[in-house]
């Protein structure tokens, strides 16, 4: 399926749905606001990794094979759930929060960005954590 070591692009996810919601790639590269181009080569990369067609082209459309109905009935709700997730998120209201927020930090800087958090007046219930940057960006994911 995908070479070790190399994160999967979620992004894929989403143009995949919206392609095969709309069964145009140039239909899902307006809604996305994307080249033809760009939509036409994150579903090659997506294709890719799964190791299965995911679509035919017809006329002027595209048809979703069964592995890919199969993969969209999988996909769709958990991603609906997220982005309702991420439009709540345009309504944070940091005096309703209980939230811990770390931020990744050079250790040259880490000092002065502590400095001046502490000078930085919190709402009750927002924390903010400074780390040392990692020496890998894996790390950050392993930390979590």
């Amino acid at each position: 399926m995908r070479t070790k070591n190399k994160r999967f692009d979620l992004n894929l996810l989403r143009v995949f749905v919206i392609a095969y919601r709309s069964q145009s790639v140039t239909k899902a590269a307006d809604e996305l606001d994307m080249t033809q181009s760009a939509v036409s080569n994150a579903l090659a990369r997506l294709k890719d990794n799964a190791g299965q067609e995911l679509f035919a082209r017809t006329g002027r459309g595209i048809k979703p094979t069964r592995f890919a109905q199969d993969l969209y009935e999988r996909l769709a709700s958990p991603l609906l759930d997220i982005e309702a997730c991420l439009s709540g998120l345009e309504s944070f209201e940091p005096e309703q929060s209980q939230r811990t927020f770390v931020v990744y930090v050079h250790e040259g800087l880490i000092y002065t960005l502590q400095r001046a958090l502490v000078n930085t007046a919190m709402p009750p219930g927002i924390d903010v954590v400074t780390k040392e940057l990692p020496a890998t960006e894996e790390a950050i994911y392993d930390d979590h």
